[in-house]
């Protein structure tokens, strides 16, 4: 959720949407708010968790929360690993086992 005001609190952003956006019908779906972070811009969003089906409905629309109005969009993190990490972790893994082909202890 993009533009959340600031005095907008986590404990009653369930409350603040039911009551603001009855057309959405969010009475009986999952919603959780997560947590809320600031961007460099000042702009203070937060991330809600929904099923998928809430999902399709708020990305559809915006909603009111107090006096703005927020557009809604995915928050996506990507978690990268690469392949040296991978092999680092195996090798550490394997320390002080038996080789499958000679039987030698593996050391490093």
């Amino acid at each position: 959720m993009l533009g959340i005001p600031e005095e907008m609190a986590m404990g009653n952003v369930r409350e603040t949407l039911m009551k603001q956006n009855p057309e959405i019908n969010l009475s009986d779906r999952i919603l959780e708010p997560k947590f809320c972070y600031t961007t460099k811009r000042g702009n203070r969003n937060l991330v809600i968790e929904v099923d998928s089906s809430t999902r399709i409905k708020l990305l559809q629309t915006r909603v009111q929360m107090g006096w703005t109005v927020c557009k809604l969009d995915d928050f996506i993190v990507a978690k990268i690993v690469s392949d040296a990490t991978v092999i680092i972790i195996a090798i550490e893994n394997a320390r002080g086992k038996k080789h499958a082909h000679c039987g030698q202890e593996i050391t490093s």
